[in-house]
């Protein structure tokens, strides 16, 4: 949509005055873009909120509200060209606030350390079964600790179970546990997973020694839901085997432990991993599903569907099932973006709007980071939008040619009408995802386009339905047949995935880029997709930046892993050397990754003798990496040697630094510091996760954030 401008400049101020026609043009510009103000509001509300998650430690609660009332006092009093100006700072305010206020709201205390052997109680909020055979998880809330005080004990514990059997939601339970905190980051940068289960509530991690004694049974009313996904998940593993009966559970009630690694490699591998991730594709299939069934039944009532807007009641029994599915699938942040996004379109038809529209996907966008504003740093949030808005424009420009190709062709031109728009839907859903894929896992799936315009068809006409008959049928007794119909649709799904991921490349890795990088990327394209005119053109600054930031990083040369369990060397043949192949699988799973290396070609240290650019016995793995020497101590004893010899030395244990004329990093540094990432050029630079991050309250262990006020309840961070 364009404004013609014509006549006298509506505003002038001094510093245009000054510039003549340059003024001219830029005001000119500034007021070609007021249609679109509105697709702004997530972005300023965006950048408040990233600065609040970008703060080196947390800030007192009273700056968050003092810049909201002061921005909005400052939009109220404002006029003119300003308005707009205060309307922005106002907008970033509001989401630095609303980051405040959550995570205030959602508090709990993050264990220090691991512990042994505690006993554990708690209520059982959550069953989830893992892949055949490997047990299950417990989500516990008001959970007591043995030998610790209530101020220190998270909200939620999360616990593995050798078997469920006997236990049921909302029963209380006591075990013998051993517990830890969610892991820190495994690279300075690298994704906090301490951050996200944060918001969860979750501040321990652990697993039972023992099978859990229960201590009291749940009341009626307790965790209905939860008994409901319970019920659902053991009706299809009567019905179904494994691993169709583990995919369709991921796909009824959001548990996707139970998937077994193969299946979800190959899944991964084919660009089908969102297939599993209950989001917008299945909250749309469900809510589409029951709108055309319910409009379709109304209207073959006689005379109903010419006396009553049936449309309109479809699309409230539709947003009603959406609502139902999100609870089921068990209202993850996701799920919730996801509903917001579908009944703001269902509203758009009860008000006889078009459902797809920019401004929704900025509205639905805009209330999802105002009630969740740790989304914004989540890589579900950024794909699932960055696919909407890709799709509700292209679709928006090529509505007029389709729909008139549409009006004017047959049955067999517009099943074929309909095979391109599913194929253009994958290409353009692949190509929107594509730079948020490589940023946060790394990987591109070459032949994604191909596995998603079979399986998605086969997910919307054959797995879904069939899902949605069965849940309706359930409580009849009758679900066993849309179950193994649904079990057929997983299982040729899993064979496509299959098919897909055996082809030649069909997993490309890519190195993780800077963390600088993402921010210039989204700043180049909102504003090459959301300015009108010749100011689109300033995207191109932002969009150099991130591929000049991309083209002159480089992985660093040394990593080590929080607690110091593991060390990895980069080596002049781009592969990495880790000090032990049996310790710390995850982490070195995640370093292959970050690297662009393919899962298990790490190499180990050699006990003696030389590999890569090591060479060790047993005191002690030297290298000289560009010119450093660096030593990677394993006997204390010998440190007075490495130190003279190495230009940085790394213990595997706490050793003295006070007599080493050179950089120490030891397991206490470590230990305070986090995971570390060293360059090694003409000079050397270390880097810790804990600087990047900061002192947060999500951060393990932080004892400048109390759990609780003085009067002993749950109080947030910042007071």
């Amino acid at each position: 949509m364009s404004v013609e401008v014509s006549g006298e400049i509506p505003f002038r101020s001094p510093i245009f005055a000054y510039a003549g026609v340059a003024g001219d043009f830029i005001v000119r510009e500034i007021i070609m873009q007021k249609p679109r103000l509105f697709l702004w509001f997530p972005v300023f509300l965006s950048l408040g909120i990233a600065l609040y998650f970008s703060l080196p430690a947390e800030p007192p609660m009273i700056l968050g509200l003092a810049a909201f009332a002061l921005s909005l006092a400052g939009l109220i009093v404002s006029a003119g060209e300003k308005r707009v100006f205060m309307l922005a700072v106002f907008l970033a305010a509001s989401g630095f606030a609303s980051a405040q206020l959550r995570t205030y709201s959602v508090y709990t205390p993050i264990l220090e350390k691991e512990i042994g052997a505690r006993l554990v109680s708690g209520r059982i909020e959550v069953i989830e079964g893992m892949e055949d055979g490997a047990g299950s998880r417990l989500l516990l809330s008001g959970v007591q600790i043995e030998k610790m005080t209530p101020e220190e004990t998270p909200v939620r514990v999360r616990l593995s179970v050798r078997s469920d059997e006997g236990l049921q939601v909302g029963q209380r339970i006591r075990v013998l546990a051993g517990l830890g905190p969610p892991s820190p980051p495994l690279q300075p940068g690298a994704f906090d997973f301490q951050r996200y289960m944060f918001f969860q509530r979750i501040g321990a991690l652990g697993f039972a020694y023992k099978q859990p004694q229960v201590i009291g049974n749940p009341s009626v009313r307790q965790n209905f839901i939860e008994r409901i996904r319970v019920a659902i998940d053991r009706r299809i593993e009567a019905h179904l085997p494994y691993p169709e009966a583990a995919v369709a559970m991921a796909l009824t009630t959001g548990r996707r432990a139970a998937i077994s690694e193969e299946a979800n490699d190959a899944i991964t591998a084919a660009g089908l991993a969102h297939i599993l991730s209950i989001s917008g594709l299945h909250i749309g299939i469900v809510s589409g599903i029951v709108f055309f069934l319910s409009r379709l039944l109304m209207v073959c009532v006689p005379g109903f569907g010419l006396r009553r807007p049936v449309k309109k009641y479809a699309a409230v029994l539709a947003f009603m099932a959406a609502a139902f599915y999100t609870l089921l699938a068990g209202a993850t942040i996701p799920t919730q973006r996801s509903l917001i996004m579908v009944g703001i379109a269902l509203f758009a038809i009860i008000v006889d709007r078009s459902p797809l529209s920019i401004r929704l996907v900025a509205f639905a966008a805009f209330a999802v980071l105002l009630f969740a504003p740790e989304s914004l740093m989540s890589a579900s949030f950024q794909m699932s939008f960055a696919a909407v808005a890709g799709l509700v424009m292209v679709f928006d420009y090529l509505r007029p040619w389709m729909s008139a190709w549409h009006s004017q062709a047959g049955l067999t031109k517009r099943a074929a009408l309909y095979l391109l728009s599913v194929s253009l839907t994958t290409v353009i859903a692949t190509v929107a995802t594509a730079p948020f894929t490589i940023f946060h896992f790394q990987q591109f799936q070459i032949y994604g386009v191909i596995a998603n315009a079979l399986a998605v068809p086969l997910s919307a006409f054959v797995i879904m339905p069939a899902a949605v008959l069965a849940l309706v049928l359930m409580p009849l007794g009758l679900e066993q047949w849309p179950l193994v119909a649904m079990g057929a649709g997983v299982d040729a799904m899993i064979d496509i995935s299959v098919w897909v991921a055996a082809l030649p490349y069909a997993l490309v890795k890519i190195a993780a880029p800077p963390p600088a990088a993402l921010p210039c990327f989204m700043a180049g394209i909102f504003l090459l997709f959301l300015v009108k005119g010749v100011l689109r053109y300033a995207a191109v600054v932002p969009l150099m930046a991130c591929i000049l930031m991309i083209a002159a990083w480089r992985q660093p040369d040394i990593v080590v892993a929080p607690g110091f369990e593991l060390a990895g060397v980069r080596g002049e043949d781009g592969a990495l050397y880790v000090s032990s192949l049996r310790r710390e699988e995850f982490v070195r799973e995640k370093w292959e990754s970050n690297y662009g290396l393919q899962e298990g070609s790490a190499l180990g240290w050699p006990r003696e003798g030389q590999a890569g650019p090591l060479n060790c016995d047993e005191a002690a793995c030297r290298a000289e990496i560009n010119g450093k020497r660096v030593s990677f101590l394993k006997n204390p004893g010998v440190i007075g040697e490495e130190c003279r010899w190495a230009a940085l030395v790394l213990a595997f244990s706490p050793v003295s630094k006070r007599d080493c004329g050179v950089p120490v990093i030891d397991k206490f540094t470590v230990y305070d510091q986090g995971a570390q990432a060293v360059w090694l050029n003409d000079s050397i630079t270390v880097g810790n996760a804990e600087e990047v991050r900061g002192l947060r309250p999500w951060s393990s262990g932080n004892k400048s954030f109390s759990g609780r006020s003085a009067s002993g309840s749950r109080a947030g961070p910042g007071f």
